[in-house]
């Protein structure tokens, strides 16, 4: 198996080089590729572990596993909430790639007994799920809006920043501690969206 290290700080030209070393040894037949039912079925060879690795992989401990995976599932239900949009090339797939991508990283067993390591690495998803969120949501009015009426409806404008149409939820403050339901809307791609949302009555709400 040829595989890079679990922590590499080797460039995009010390990248391409090994792979287009490990091509080199496949069109000359040094190398082929072989699947895992096959190697499995062979001996089992015996090799050395690395410094600083165990044969039995203590791997990330329960708090920094456990912090990975609810970030994934957070990224998991934006990817969910896109769509394509018919004016863009852009896919769900691409907006999310560099996110799944450091979640891969934050995951790696380079940082087993290392939780601080772990922490830091799960930061850079973190922030990229929040530059994600942070461009779908309500623009704040201009200006007070009077309700004629306790159920009248709430006009609210909701933007979409990114290249991909999304599913907004948000749940809108209508006075204190009255709170419209959440609904979900659809956003097109670059474009605001104008909705009503219909607060329910304060006496069904709770408030005095």
């Amino acid at each position: 198996m040829i595989a890079p290290p679990h922590q590499w700080s080797a460039s995009k030209t010390d990248a391409l080089s090994l792979l287009e070393g490990v091509q080199t040894m496949v069109d000359q037949q040094y190398l082929s590729p072989a699947g895992l039912a096959t190697l499995a079925s062979g001996p089992t060879p015996t090799a050395k572990v690395a410094p600083g690795y165990s044969a039995q992989g203590a791997e990330l401990s329960v708090v920094a596993a456990q912090n990975v995976a609810e970030a994934t599932t957070h990224a998991w239900d934006l990817y969910d909430s896109m769509e394509q949009d018919p004016t863009s090339t852009v896919t769900p797939s691409q907006v999310m790639s560099p996110t799944f991508n450091a979640l891969l990283r934050a995951a790696s067993g380079a940082w087993r007994g290392n939780d601080a390591g772990a922490a830091a690495a799960l930061s850079v998803p973190s922030t990229l799920l929040g530059g994600i969120e942070g461009n779908v949501g309500v623009v704040q009015p201009g200006s007070p809006i009077t309700l004629a009426s306790e159920d009248s409806p709430l006009p609210v404008r909701m933007f979409n920043n990114l290249p991909v149409s999304g599913e907004g939820q948000r749940e809108a403050p209508v006075a204190e501690r009255i709170t419209a339901p959440p609904s979900l809307q659809w956003i097109s791609a670059g474009l605001p969206r104008d909705v009503l949302i219909t607060p329910p009555c304060p006496a069904a709400a709770g408030s005095p």
